[in-house]
């Protein structure tokens, strides 16, 4: 292999790398920027009134009876 072969293919070679080095960060940007939106959600959601939150809380599920079974009843159980 010529020099003149190398130096063209160590430059080919080079090429690919900056070329997938770019890709990456690119990824990554977006992946960066998709999480600061789910963490500036997060902090919106922390700075709704209390009632909010307990309006949702009147929806819970049922009590458990501390055996691991639920007092819902079944929809076979509802008839």
């Amino acid at each position: 292999m010529s020099t003149k072969d190398r130096s063209n293919m160590m430059s080919t070679w080079t090429e690919v790398g900056r070329t997938w080095s770019k890709f990456g960060r690119a990824i990554g940007k977006v992946a960066l920027e998709n999480v600061a939106e789910a963490l500036k959600k997060t902090a919106q959601a922390l700075d709704t009134p209390e009632d909010a939150s307990k309006d949702k809380s009147d929806r819970r599920a049922p009590e458990s009876d501390g055996r691991g079974e639920s007092d819902a009843k079944t929809p076979k159980e509802n008839g």
